[in-house]
């Protein structure tokens, strides 16, 4: 298919569709479209997202990305690179550097140097990451990019497996394509279908059993810092709460862990976790105030003038600097394909983690590397030679779930990893002594 599609032509049967063009739709649609598959990549709105995370990709991420041969993607957006992290409780600190790498990064961009090789992960603005990502994947020959709405999943009357989607294009002003023709839902038909939609997802319900949901512990509030001094560039920032008398008194849960990690030359981004399903409201100062109470007495001093004046600019009205919160979800990865054919979930749709650890897009790109291989066309992607069965045949489920299945099991190898120590290290910084049981632990290490 060609990456221009008309809304008059007949329209084709893709081996592959996917909804949703974020960091892993639009991924995957490259790396599959490449290993020789035709894709069809869906997505409502194709401006550049504006979101408080996936802000961060560790060094396993970035090493994915290259095995897909898409690092280029983290090159010419003013990302940084992060060496590691630091934990400050108070006066006191401990560095919790990322480890040596026989393996070169290779970076035309940033880099640590010469000297002793380290892993090293990106810090970016996500919209301009995922605008990087989409445009990689429209680019490629063999991807169809649609600024659609998908409705609803199309099921066979007979077999009840899915094997398309209906989608409504978004209207245009362009006099050549008049918004009355934007209208109607468009069928799209596919071999297999992946719905990569996001925390949010709104198939989740009709692919997975009604009980897998995901469970929310707290939210995150999201502020951007000017020019912040920070103790430690190039690092993550956990910044944890001392406890007081006060604490064990009060009826508010107060805060959290707070991460501090740059996003560009001028720009930091904190987040503030608020523990509990419920966030102050914004819109009447509530919000703000609440940080200032309970955060300022955590900073490091060199960050406190910029996070002041991002308290204040909160209350100026601009878009750009308002207050913006996000849910901190838990969601365990369903084996998939043993009932419903035709269809999967991937990404956050299907499987999430508290995004303390910043772990969620490496999830994503390993998951990537591994679907490509199972579910490849046969052509060499990157570093990515595909799988010694062969290509399985899209129209037989049953190869298809057997190697959805294998996907399952291999990608815990990671993904499981990751869960496990966000969840855990969550409870643990947000507990009293947290700091003291840290040191400890790697001391021993």
């Amino acid at each position: 298919p060609a990456n221009t599609l008309s809304l008059h032509d007949a329209l084709p049967i893709y081996d592959v569709a996917i909804i949703g063009s974020g960091i892993l739709g639009s991924t995957l649609a490259a790396s599959l479209a490449l290993s020789g598959r035709s894709v069809l990549l869906v997505e409502r709105d194709l401006s550049e997202p504006d979101r408080i995370v996936g802000e961060l990709l560790q060094p396993g991420g970035c090493i994915a990305m290259r095995k897909l041969g898409i690092d280029d993607c983290l090159e010419g957006m003013d990302s940084v690179q992060v060496e590691g992290y630091k934990v400050f409780w108070g006066k006191d600190q401990v560095a919790i550097p990322y480890p040596t790498e026989k393996t070169e990064m290779g970076w035309s961009e940033g880099g640590v140097g010469i000297g002793e090789r380290k892993q090293e992960g990106r810090s970016f603005h996500h919209g301009r990451f995922v605008q990087k990502l989409r445009g990689k994947a429209q680019s490629t020959k063999g991807v169809t990019l649609v600024e659609a709405t998908v409705n609803e999943l199309i099921e066979d009357e007979h077999t009840k497996a899915i094997i398309g989607i209906t989608a409504t294009p978004k209207k245009s002003s362009s006099p050549a394509t008049p918004t009355d023709s934007h209208d109607a839902p468009i069928r799209y038909y596919a071999s297999l279908t992946l719905v990569t939609d996001g925390c949010f997802s709104k198939f989740r319900r009709a692919l997975l059993p009604s009980h897998i949901a995901p469970l929310v512990r707290s939210n995150f509030v999201g502020l951007i810092l000017e020019d912040a001094d920070l103790p430690a560039p190039h690092h993550g920032h956990v910044i944890l709460r001392r406890s007081s008398a006060s604490d064990s008194s009060s009826d508010t849960p107060g805060v959290g862990p707070v991460l501090v990690y740059q996003l560009g030359t001028h720009e930091t981004r904190m987040l503030v976790d608020l523990p509990g399903s419920r966030v102050p409201s914004s819109s009447n100062g509530d919000l703000a105030r609440y940080l200032e109470t309970h955060v300022t007495p955590m900073l490091p001093p060199s960050i406190l003038p910029s996070f002041r004046t991002a308290l204040k600019k909160s209350s100026s009205g601009e878009a750009e600097y308002r207050l913006r919160s996000m849910p901190n979800s838990f969601l365990p990865a369903y084996p998939q394909g043993r009932e419903l054919q035709g269809a999967i979930l991937a990404g956050d749709s299907l499987n999430m983690r508290h995004p303390l650890t910043g772990g969620g897009m490496t999830v994503a790109m390993n998951d990537a590397v591994i679907l490509t291989e199972l579910l490849g066309g046969g052509r060499q992607v990157g570093e990515i030679v595909g799988d010694k069965r062969g290509v399985a045949d899209l129209e037989k489920w049953e190869e298809v779930g057997e190697r959805l299945e294998e996907w399952h099991w291999r990608r815990k190898g990671v993904s499981t990893c990751i869960n496990v120590l966000a969840q855990a290290l969550y409870s643990l910084f947000g507990a009293d002594g947290a700091f003291v049981t840290l040191v400890h632990t790697l001391n021993a290490r």
